[in-house]
This record gives C-alpha cells, structure tokens and sequence, in this order.
C-alpha cells in the first residue's frame, strides 16, 4: 500500500508523515473533511501537493501539529466556528472530533454515531449486517509487484467471484 490511497484532499496528515499507519481513524478523518465540505460547500483542505494540506492542517490544530511537525512555523488556530459560521455548535463539535490530529484522540466511528448531532439519525436497528465475511483480503496496490491495470482487473475479478461463491454457501 502506499499514502495515495486516499485523494489528497481527505488524507489524514499520518499517511503523510508516519506511512504505513494504516488505521480505522483514517476513514474518520476522511469522513471528517467530507462534512466540513458538506457544512462549508468547498473542501476544508484544498491543495495541490500535500504540504499546504499539512500547513493548513497545522494552522488549524496547531497544539497537537507541533508534536508532530516541530519544524513547521507555529500558527495561530483557526477555529472551525470561523471556517463554518452558519455550522451548528454541536456539527463544530464533531467535526473537531473528527480532525484531531492526533489518530489515537480521534472519535471513532461507534462514538461518532453516539453523538449528538448524529443522533437524531441513527437506528441502531437499522444497521446491515454481513452474513458471510470474505475469507481473505487482497492488496491491489503493492507498488514493490508493480502491477499493470490487467493484473489488477484480474485479481479484482477473482475476490469478486470468490466472494460471491462463498456467500452463496
């Protein structure tokens, strides 16, 4: 696996300075600046390579930045109330949860369906659950195999069938 797993926009600042930590708080800091894009209408981290996304991630939680990037200057926070006016005290909330810096501090999934803003809409009954989970994983992206686009159309092919075959059991 490499840190482009993710667009460059919702990556968590940990691909781009700890590769390799591959963690569920990942997809909660995705999923965190796809709802700052939804409360805001524009990315929350915008950028074409992922150093202004690291300095504006700083600028943001800069407290928690400098455990992690003692040479980046030091910037003022810039609250999330600031960045998302018309945002709820409760969606602020989340949102800070979401994006703390630090993955270990971050909410995770079955917290964030506890929280107040979600809470309205969240029916534990109403949760899918998986009959038969896949037997095996597969790694499509080894950049050290170098796989061509026909490999991988492949192998993504045979977990598809193999899947399906042991669903049908």
């Amino acid at each position: 696996m490499t840190e482009y797993v993710v667009t460059r926009w919702y990556r968590a600042p940990e691909l781009m300075w700890t590769p390799g930590a591959y963690t569920d708080a990942i997809d909660i800091w995705s999923l965190g600046c796809i709802f700052a894009e939804m409360l805001g209408g524009t990315p929350i981290f915008p950028g074409k390579h992922w150093s202004p996304t690291v300095e504006f991630c700083c600028s943001i939680r800069s407290p928690l930045a400098r455990n992690y990037m003692i040479r980046m200057p030091y910037k003022s926070p810039i609250p999330f109330q600031h960045l998302l006016p018309t945002a709820s005290s409760q969606a602020i909330d989340l949102l800070g949860k979401m994006l703390a810096l630090d993955p270990s501090k971050r909410i995770t999934a079955e917290e964030a369906l506890k929280h107040p803003y979600i809470g309205p809409y969240y029916d534990p009954a109403d949760e899918p659950a998986l009959v038969h989970s896949p037997s095996g994983s597969i790694d499509l992206i080894d950049a050290e195999e170098g796989l061509c686009l026909e490999e991988i159309k492949r192998l993504i092919s045979e977990e598809i069938d193999a899947i399906q075959a042991e669903n049908e059991d």
